[in-house]
């Protein structure tokens, strides 16, 4: 590998891009056995070398299981009215009589 002040100035704009998807790969090949189906998307797009994760399929699948989490109630969206904690809206306290 070489040396940041001895790379050309295009190599040094590729640098952030090589980062992002070297990060990307870390977390999808952490992908649990529900994101399957989205496997093939994310490693599979023609656009990204070999071994690189495909940054919009890679996106779209944690949009999809964010949504599917916050309609099962795992994640809350804080102050929101339909994604809210139902938690924060009882009453704290002692036991009512």
């Amino acid at each position: 590998m070489r040396h940041l002040e001895t790379a050309t100035v295009d190599d040094a704009l590729d640098l952030p891009h090589a980062l992002m998807a070297t990060k990307l790969l870390a977390k999808a090949e952490r992908m649990s056995n529900d994101a399957k189906p989205w496997r093939r998307l994310v490693f599979a797009d023609p656009d990204v070398p070999h071994g690189l994760v495909g940054k919009a399929a890679y996106s779209f699948c944690v949009l999809e299981y964010l949504h599917r989490s916050l309609r099962r109630r795992d994640v809350f969206a804080k102050d929101g009215d339909r994604w809210g904690d139902p938690r924060a809206k009882l009453l704290a306290g002692g036991t009512v009589e």
